[in-house]
């Protein structure tokens, strides 16, 4: 009785035949013509874990392997940018290796509803990932539904005859949070005529083949002869079922993932952008000598270096972690602190990297950069898995100075909070943080550490510690009950019950 979303078997491995060709023309040229490339692949597909309280809740294991690229019309040899080039010579051993490293999908009701891939991985590859991950997403009824995938969150209709199910997305109607530079000048501005339909047979309840096309025209308004389209297509066919691994035991996706590989993290499903290398443009260290003299602390309240400070931010989210260490690692004390600063802020792989690499939280001399670092995490607009996933690994550790220790704890509550509020309480840093700060406060004997953890819970707002708060609220300790009860005074009353407000 699958009725609401795809299903797997278990124990069976799903064996796909996969492409993806993108074509780029003008406007009125035919598709025989166009310049583009092609991507091909075999695409293995199996079943992980089956919620046991809810079957339409699985984790489905997608691995991309013997990957080719070709263009996507025959073209003179002379033109032929593939010939005579191995895969590898022509996307990179970086991009090949990572291209085929595996994704997970939590698919409930046949909807993505978390995309696990790895950190650092490049924008190209993990687009290709999304775009394939997008294909899985189907209901099996007919209907509209507003829905999240590559393109951003759009609105979808499925029209379901027997075992063929239509997708059509409104890609007008696609919100993705606006990056860069628009022109609100609609004699500057470019016209998008943008369709999407994606038509699946079905079989055995799953996927049999998918065939995806998407055609994007784009006008620029002041000449209204100068245009291009871009027209992509995915197809995807189930080649044969062999025998494939079991299923992992456990109750939690977050238990899962965890036995699978502990460096998977939940990335967001919408397409980052990627942006090509600006050959011209200063590296990193060159951009701080330019500013560095604006950076010491008598001239931190000049308007140059607020501004400086800024756009010191926006290069170390284009740099390497070696690149932002070498800056690090030659800097004076005086400048030490505004570098921290500026790292933290960047909130990329590659910054968090490099700043958890240089900070060392045994050494009790660097403290008030340990204290920066932190401050700086606790006011992330955009905090993920991956920096919460680091403050435990720290908290786990040794930390020489016990200040720090407890700012780090309260800011690891803070952030729990943050990832809550967006709708990421179940992912498996969090998960991990809430039952590590609980688990601790209830085996905790000192007075201080007591007081920590309440602290930590009071930012975190945790529905499942009203009962420990209340403990604690009902003890004789003066500043201990104090605290858990600030803590309670910051629940939404829905929360509390008759016990507890009384």
């Amino acid at each position: 009785g699958h009725t609401t979303g795809p299903s797997l078997n278990n124990d069976k491995l799903y064996k796909f035949a996969y492409s993806a060709d993108v074509y780029v023309d003008q406007v009125k040229a035919s598709l025989q013509k166009s310049a583009g490339y092609r991507i091909s692949s075999g695409v293995d597909v199996n079943l992980l874990w089956r919620n046991p309280d809810n079957d339409d809740d699985q984790l489905i294991k997608i691995m991309i392997r013997d990957v080719q690229v070709e263009n996507v019309n025959e073209r003179p040899a002379a033109k032929n940018i593939f010939k005579g080039k191995s895969t590898e010579k022509i996307i990179g051993k970086q991009y090949l290796e990572a291209l085929q490293r595996p994704i997970v999908l939590e698919l409930v009701r046949g909807k993505v509803k978390t995309f696990y891939s790895y950190q650092n991985e490049p924008g190209f590859t993990q687009n290709i990932k999304r775009g394939l991950a997008s294909l899985f997403q189907l209901q099996l009824h007919s209907g509209a539904a507003r829905e999240v995938d590559i393109s951003g969150k759009c609105n979808t209709t499925y029209h379901v005859r027997q075992d063929q199910v239509t997708k059509v997305k409104a890609l007008d109607s696609c919100e993705i949070e606006k990056q860069g530079f628009t022109s609100n000048n609609r004699i500057l501005d470019v016209n998008t005529k943008a369709t999407s339909a994606t038509i699946y047979v079905l079989e055995d309840s799953f996927i049999k083949s998918v065939k995806a096309e998407e055609n994007y025209v784009l006008l620029l308004n002041s000449r209204r002869k100068t245009g291009a389209k871009i027209i992509s297509k995915q197809r995807l066919e189930l080649k044969s079922i062999q025998a494939g691994p079991g299923l992992i035991a456990g109750k939690q996706v977050a238990s899962v993932i965890k036995t699978l590989d502990s460096n998977y993290i939940a990335v967001p499903l919408v397409a980052e952008q990627v942006k090509s290398k600006c050959k011209t443009c200063p590296s990193l260290s060159e951009h701080w000598q330019s500013i560095r003299e604006h950076m010491y602390p008598e001239k931190l309240s000049k308007a140059e270096a607020a501004r400086s400070f800024l756009f010191f931010i926006q290069n170390i989210r284009k740099a390497t972690k070696d690149e932002i260490l070498q800056i690090i690692r030659s800097e004076n004390k005086e400048l030490l602190p505004q570098i921290v600063d500026a790292v933290t802020s960047a909130q990329t792989p590659a910054s968090l990297e490099a700043i958890m690499e240089f900070l060392d939280f045994k050494d009790a001399s660097t403290s008030t950069l340990q204290e920066r670092f932190l401050y700086a995490c606790g006011f992330a607009s955009h905090p993920n898995e991956m920096l919460l996933k680091s403050l435990t690994a720290t908290f786990k550790g040794d930390i020489a100075n016990e200040e720090i220790r407890e700012t780090l704890v309260i800011v690891m509550g803070a952030l729990i909070r943050k990832l809550c509020d967006r709708e990421s309480c179940k992912l498996p840093a969090v998960v991990e943080a809430k039952r590590l700060i609980l688990s601790r406060l209830e085996k905790a004997k000192k007075d201080d550490n007591v007081r920590m953890y309440l602290l930590a819970l009071k930012n975190a707002l945790l529905p499942e510690a009203i009962p420990l708060l209340l403990k604690y609220a009902e003890s004789e300790e003066g500043p201990i009950s104090n605290v858990a009860a600030t803590a309670l005074q910051r629940y939404d009353p829905s929360l509390l019950t008759k016990e507890v407000r009384k």
